[in-house]
């Protein structure tokens, strides 16, 4: 699309080493944000996202398209996240 998108969040809850939760507080593209860590025993843990908004007025006819976008930095951020704790 080759717009860029700036977003300025707030952290509304943060457990360290388990949970954030965020929102967009100024955007062009506002959505809410919970991810949590959870153990399943020593060695390992479930990590956890759940993510909500999306584009309004004419933009949400992107829709389809942006979520795909969302889909593949989520991926991303959790390649990324994986290198990192090896």
């Amino acid at each position: 699309m080759g717009k860029e998108i700036r977003s300025t969040f707030e952290v509304t809850t943060f457990e360290p080493g388990r949970r954030i939760v965020i929102d967009t507080i100024e955007s062009t593209f506002p959505i809410h944000v919970d991810r949590a860590v959870d153990p399943i025993d020593s060695q390992s843990c479930r990590v956890s996202a759940t993510i909500s908004g999306g584009p309004g007025g004419v933009m949400k006819l992107l829709a389809p398209l942006t979520d795909k976008m969302a889909q593949r930095s989520i991926e991303a951020d959790y390649d990324r996240l994986v290198e990192v704790l090896k």
